[in-house]
């Protein structure tokens, strides 16, 4: 699953012409397939602390999504391409989620970037045999900051505002560990819920700046 992290970045973020599509062979065994789930949602918040209070409240929505990912299924592990990157769990033990792959995720300075790459649903995919083609839906759709008349998601982000970041996934624990080491924050847990939240802005000093896009992804059976 690494290779297949390797072609889809390769598809969401190449420019060049030809890259746009790929043909990738997993080499999975007879017994395996691989199959596109619905396996959690992401959120991306601009929240407003209000009347000099220590309350914020979401004034925007700029991500609110499902996470249909990929997924290969073995006798005892889920192996998953997520928003990104590639994650393995025993299935019905949160616990033991583990990142395989990270995802592209940055902090550098003052500015963080947040690119997201969804794969497109469809319920009907299955892959007996590891041979997929993997094609860009269409170039990546900005989320942050977004050109609007009244410049509610603009850089940067102001000194009472804050970006929050919430993945909601049977592999949330293991997205928390990533947050916290790659963009140095401290994920909350709703262990209930099996979310992790992280802010990923909210001080002023220094001024911080937040980019944020979407890229999709389709899996065709070869």
């Amino acid at each position: 699953m690494t290779h297949l992290d390797a072609e889809i970045q390769l598809v969401a973020f190449t420019p060049e012409p030809g890259s746009q599509h790929q043909h990738v062979d997993l080499e999975t065994g007879r017994s395996e397939q691989l199959t596109i789930e619905d396996t959690g949602k992401i959120q991306l918040e601009l929240q407003e602390r209000r009347n000099g209070t220590g309350t914020y409240t979401t004034v925007d929505r700029p991500l609110n999504q499902d996470l249909h990912a990929l997924v290969y299924q073995t006798e005892h592990r889920a192996i998953t391409y997520q928003a990104g990157g590639v994650w393995a769990i025993t299935p019905g033990d949160p616990g033991t989620a583990e990142m395989i792959s990270p995802p592209e995720l940055s902090k550098n300075g003052n500015t963080t970037t947040i690119p997201i790459v969804t794969i497109r649903n469809n319920p009907g995919f299955v892959s007996t045999d590891g041979t997929i083609d993997v094609t860009r839906s269409s170039d990546s759709d900005r989320i942050f900051p977004e050109t609007r008349s009244d410049d509610t998601l603009s850089n940067p982000v102001a000194a009472d505002q804050r970006i929050v970041l919430t993945i909601t996934t049977e592999y949330y624990q293991a997205w928390g560990d990533y947050f916290e080491t790659r963009l140095d924050v401290d994920p909350e847990y709703d262990h209930e819920n099996q979310s992790v939240t992280v802010t990923i802005t909210g001080n002023s000093d220094p001024v911080t700046f937040v980019h944020s896009s979407q890229t999709e992804i389709e899996v065709t059976d070869s």
